[in-house]
């Protein structure tokens, strides 16, 4: 890309813009539903984001990798569809006391 052509900037910034609406669009209709929802908890608690990540040997770099993949993911869902991550808590929270 020629950052210095106008019209070359403005066609990747609206290639860029529909890819981030599509994937968007994705988390949204996963979240839609109880299935999708129980997928997305599972793999926010597998990242390990709720737990300490020091272990005091280098393990500690490999954990805090995988919390930083479920913090930005976590960050994404509220974004996008916080009403659904509220269910999704409530969900998970009366998944676990049953």
């Amino acid at each position: 890309m020629n950052a210095a052509d106008p019209q070359k900037v403005a066609e990747v910034e609206a290639k860029l813009k529909r890819k981030a609406n599509v994937e968007e669009d994705d988390l949204r209709f996963v979240m839609a539903t109880p299935q999708g929802r129980r997928v997305l908890w599972r793999v926010l608690c597998n990242t390990g984001m709720r737990r300490s990540s020091y272990t005091g040997n280098s393990e500690t770099y490999f954990r805090e990798g995988e919390r930083n993949v479920g913090l930005r993911l976590q960050q994404d869902i509220e974004r996008i569809a916080f009403d659904e991550y509220l269910l999704m808590l409530k969900e998970a929270r009366s998944h676990e006391s049953a």
